[in-house]
């Protein structure tokens, strides 16, 4: 019989959830997935340097196999540092891709649901430095040189430590092109996306005409970028390697800086830590000594 009251044709179907808490689930559930990508990463470069570090002279010149720690699997040393810069490459684009995806759903929670951000944001630092979620200025701070050493400063110094490392043996395919162009690419990623992530909207510019401190750090890292650039690719060489420098024939001043790279590979001190040439003293290179 009719009532006259209107009653819901499922009464037993629970109601639908909020599009913003929906929202927020994404959001967490992105940042979980980014969490273990990044953790991976890090095992990965941590891994990588402790075979850096590890590499000698008589196993360059030997070329012998280099034993990966806890595979205990030998693969060749040359292959080593052809193969493993560019996986590491790929793992650095992955992380990049998943924060810049992150960030998109971060950036837009941040402007239509402030007043929930440290309550329902999950706890990866990445997001909680992205929007500023914590008062503290040392909070802050450690947020801010977490995220900066892990995501792009470790990355580029590896690889060009890979490439110092290797330069001994040299190789014009090898340190010439695999490792230089590791490093430029890398840097290149790292330009594409940071920008993109830290921007609210996504797009490829900073805010320098209205914040001083943006315009600073953009002009710092576009000077430290080219730094890295001119190192890897003017003063990381081996002596008398084949290269054809199309400018330093013409300006004046590249020739002075070719002097100056001589007199700082010339150093003692550097000498100690970046050397240019094998150095296999004392070292046994026979099976039996005679």
């Amino acid at each position: 019989m009719y009532s006259g009251t209107a009653q819901r044709p499922y009464p037993f179907m629970p109601p639908e959830p909020d599009p913003l808490e929906k929202r927020w689930e994404s959001a967490n559930e992105s940042a979980r997935v980014a969490r273990g990508v990044h953790l991976t990463f890090l095992l990965v470069g941590v891994y990588f340097a402790i075979l850096i570090g590890s590499t000698t002279h008589k196993q360059l010149l030997m070329e012998s196999n280099i034993i990966l720690p806890l595979l205990s699997v030998g693969i060749p040393i040359v292959w080593f540092y052809v193969v493993v810069p560019w996986i590491f490459i790929l793992l650095h684009l992955n992380l990049l891709l998943l924060f810049y995806l992150l960030s998109r759903k971060l950036h837009d929670l941040c402007r239509d649901d402030r007043k929930n951000l440290k309550s329902l944001l999950y706890p990866l630092p990445f997001s909680h430095w992205l929007v500023k979620s914590q008062e503290s200025r040392s909070a802050r701070i450690l947020l801010n040189l977490y995220v900066w050493t892990t995501t792009v400063i470790l990355p580029v110094t590896l690889l060009v430590w890979a490439q110092l490392r290797f330069l001994p043996y040299h190789s014009d395919w090898i340190t010439g092109y695999s490792h230089r162009w590791a490093v430029v690419v890398d840097l290149v990623l790292l330009w594409v996306f940071w920008p993109k992530i830290m921007h609210a909207e996504g797009r490829w510019r900073f805010g320098f005409k209205r914040n001083f401190w943006a315009g600073f750090l953009f002009l710092t890292a576009l000077y430290l970028s080219f730094a890295i650039f001119r190192f890897s690719i003017w003063w990381a060489i081996y002596p008398d390697e084949k290269r054809v420098d199309l400018f330093s024939t013409y300006i004046a001043a590249w020739k002075w800086e070719e002097n100056q790279r001589e007199v700082f590979f010339e150093d003692e001190r550097v000498k100690e830590y970046i050397p240019r040439n094998l150095s296999v003293r004392d070292e046994i290179l026979v099976k039996e000594p005679p």
